[in-house]
């Protein structure tokens, strides 16, 4: 008798993984493996999708769920197909990589966040070197946000593609850069500069919390310097952090905060696919247990 008879998937990129994603999904393999559940770690350029007599040729009916530790849309819609249960699903990751929708979404539920404006979308239009930004635009943003701002791609990760800019040099610089991609301008927070609190969420509820901090860089983020380090939220960032989830219907996350003056919890951003390396060995939680039972009360 085979000793496993439910099985689960975990679709990662494929290529290099750095030691925070191997640790991430052998973490995950090793709780469902305790609750007797056999997990395949596939790599999404390994799932090939072709539509052929009105017919696709995916089938993943010996799957119950999928953990996603990426962000393929037509994978995604073919696992609906299957009525294959993702964790978390496509809609809250793309929510979340999309900086800008992620305020959008958060506005209106008296949750803190900083001023934000969203740059001009060139995207689709022929001849893009030779666009400009409007004079106009650019007031307004110096107006709203003053100097310094910063600038952030839509999708940005790890710190990457984030730029401090300090003068209307800097701004033509930027608009010029980024013409033709997805971006935002945003207030910047300078208080506790290089610092943020990052906060873990599970099913809705509070698991763990450390500070980030990066003492040569004003982004905390660990990929680019930045340590981590114990640190115990308060109920009201637990309070907010936990909404947060709610209000973007996200199973896993980590949801960041600047550290402000007044000690009022400020949104920075939120992560649909938060390393557990830091918050498992800082907080001392289980936190993939917790995940997976999470994710094994919901399916079985």
């Amino acid at each position: 008798m085979e000793k496993y008879y439910k099985k689960g998937l975990i679709l990662i990129y494929p290529g290099y993984q750095n030691e925070a994603k191997i640790y991430q999904y052998n973490r995950i393999i090793e709780e469902f493996e305790k609750l007797g559940i056999k997990i395949d770690i596939v790599k999404v350029d390994e799932i090939i999708i072709n539509i052929e007599n009105n017919k696709t040729n995916l089938k993943l009916n010996e799957y119950d769920f999928c953990v996603q530790l990426v962000k393929d849309k037509y994978i995604n819609v073919f696992l609906e197909k299957n009525n294959i249960r993702s964790f978390n699903t496509y809609e809250a990751i793309e929510n979340c990589d999309d900086k800008f929708m992620t305020y959008c979404l958060l506005s209106d539920n008296n949750i803190k966040m900083p001023t934000t404006i969203s740059g001009i979308t060139n995207t689709g239009i022929e001849n893009i070197d030779k666009v400009e930004t409007s004079t106009k635009y650019k007031e307004y943003v110096e107006k709203k946000l003053g100097y310094p701002l910063i600038a952030k791609k839509f999708n940005s990760k790890g710190g990457h593609d984030i730029y401090k800019i300090d003068d209307r040099k800097a701004l033509d610089e930027i608009c010029n850069k980024l013409n033709g991609s997805q971006y935002i301008f945003q207030e910047f927070i300078s208080s506790n500069i290089g610092k943020d609190i990052r906060t873990i969420i599970v099913a809705g509820k509070l698991v763990g919390s450390f500070m980030r901090v990066n003492e040569n860089d004003f982004r905390s983020n660990i990929s680019i310097g930045g340590k981590s380090m114990p640190y115990t939220v308060t109920e009201k960032y637990k309070s907010i952090a936990e909404k947060v989830a709610k209000v973007l219907k996200l199973d896993y996350c980590s949801v960041d905060f600047f550290i402000t003056n007044d000690e009022e919890p400020m949104i920075c951003e939120v992560n649909a696919d938060p390393a557990l390396t830091s918050v498992e060995r800082i907080s001392r939680t289980n936190v993939a247990k917790i995940y997976a039972e999470y994710i094994y009360n919901e399916i079985y």
